[in-house]
């Protein structure tokens, strides 16, 4: 494994089962401590829900001083549709009970794991953590972000791509993590968020901003007037719709009509310049959305001031 670090190239961890997956970890922990200057550049993680250990990955991290790039994925193989989209407090209830009694159920230690990098000691990660990471790319396990509280020196994160994988209607990633997350890189110029439902004011400003990719069947308008307000100088937003449109009325979303009127009511957005709306699954639409607003008439309001609307199914 020495030879293997001291060469700049990518590392792939896939953690298989718990014995190899803790000793793997503990193993590249020690060797990048004894490696200096390190030479990683980009570290790829590959958890499996049976052997997730996140306060591992933080001691890992502490240690790679000179990583570029960091991409954490969480392998959903193994995971129950019923969890997928959303974990209530019933499924929680179910396991914490499972556990009283004895069973050893993954599941129970997958919505537990993030709790227990609190009790790890952060040593000097304010000054030593990823202070040279440019990019990051990340999924959400419910709680297994909390080691995002150790990455508070990324100074250099350019670009950032996280997933949300699991929804608890008690919080959001984006209202619970990304503000601490987003202010420890105020020089970020790109972000892609996946699979949120809501956004909520970040009350942050990031002047640096340029391009969002905003994957989301589920976002209001206000969410959305409140996110753009976070980065005044953005110039490329992509978003995607995902749902019919049935769905929107019910859950209060919006469509093309109210995202321009969003968009274009915002004075900040004036170098704004694609727009790209996805309606994915609208295998009948006829060239008209919500309300009857034919699209060239979008297009042209758009054009008005200066920015390119572009349509895709």
């Amino acid at each position: 494994m020495s030879s293997l670090l001291s060469s700049p190239t990518e590392i792939l961890m896939d953690i298989i089962n718990h014995l190899n997956g803790q000793k793997m970890l503990a193993a590249l922990s020690r060797t990048c401590k004894r490696l200096r200057p390190l030479a990683l550049r980009c570290l790829y993680f590959k958890l499996s829900p049976r052997t997730l250990r996140p306060w591992l990955l933080a001691r890992t991290l502490v240690t790679c001083t000179h990583l570029a790039k960091l991409v954490v994925s969480l392998n959903l193989n193994e995971l129950p549709e019923s969890v997928v989209d959303y974990i209530p407090r019933e499924i929680d209830d179910y396991y914490r009970q499972k556990m009283k009694e004895g069973h050893k159920d993954w599941r129970y230690g997958l919505l537990a794991s993030g709790h227990c990098l609190k009790s790890w000691p952060p040593h000097d990660v304010t000054t030593r953590l990823c202070s040279n990471l440019q990019f990051l790319d990340c999924d959400d396990n419910t709680s297994g972000t909390d080691y995002f509280w150790a990455l508070n020196s990324l100074l250099k994160l350019r670009e950032l791509v996280f997933t949300r994988r699991f929804h608890s209607p008690e919080g959001d990633f984006l209202r619970d993590n990304a503000a601490a997350l987003l202010r420890a890189a105020p020089n970020l110029e790109k972000i892609q968020f996946r699979g949120f439902r809501g956004v909520g004011r970040l009350d942050i400003v990031l002047e640096k901003l340029k391009t969002v990719h905003f994957q989301n069947g589920r976002l209001g308008a206000m969410d959305l007037s409140e996110f753009l307000s976070t980065c005044p100088h953005l110039e490329e937003l992509v978003y995607y719709c995902d749902s019919p449109p049935e769905y929107w009325s019910e859950h209060k979303n919006f469509g093309l009509r109210e995202a321009t009127d969003v968009i274009l009511g915002h004075g900040d957005l004036k170098k704004l310049r694609y727009v790209y709306l996805d309606f994915a699954g609208l295998r009948n639409w006829k060239g008209t959305y919500v309300q009857g607003e034919p699209v060239q008439e979008a297009r042209k309001r758009f054009a008005d001031r200066g920015i390119l609307l572009g349509l895709c199914m």
